[in-house]
């Protein structure tokens, strides 16, 4: 990824970061039936979008979560925080099809990543 390619998606992110800040409600998710936290789902886009700024700045930015290969600047420069590569992407889809659940938790889980390459400490 070129240097511009790069500060497009930075700008992408600090924007979005900004929006998705002053936008966010005042309150605790609710709780369901069953007393479980509902998934809110501004603060999980503000968890994506804080944690691909943070993968910038480390230098890791565009590289797949899952299977470490990069992820093509045009998927980046419409969802900068995007966390897998389009072929991982379409393996959780597929493993999770029918089911609708888990891939909340597991696309949460990735962000809590902090981008670290295979290999990094």
């Amino acid at each position: 990824m070129t240097q511009p390619e790069l500060d497009e998606c930075r700008a992408l992110l600090q924007s979005k970061r900004t929006e998705l800040i002053e936008g966010s409600p005042a309150h605790r998710p609710l709780s369901t039936a069953a007393g479980t936290p509902e998934i809110d789902p501004r603060a999980m886009m503000l968890r994506n979008v804080r944690s691909a700024l943070v993968r910038i700045d480390e230098g890791s930015f565009g590289e797949c979560l899952i299977c470490h290969r990069y992820i093509p600047y045009e998927l980046l420069a419409v969802t900068p925080w995007a966390t897998w590569c389009l072929v991982c992407r379409k393996a959780a889809d597929a493993r999770s099809c029918g089911s609708g659940s888990g891939m909340e938790e597991t696309l949460v889980n990735a962000g809590d990543r902090g981008g670290h390459r295979q290999g990094d400490a």
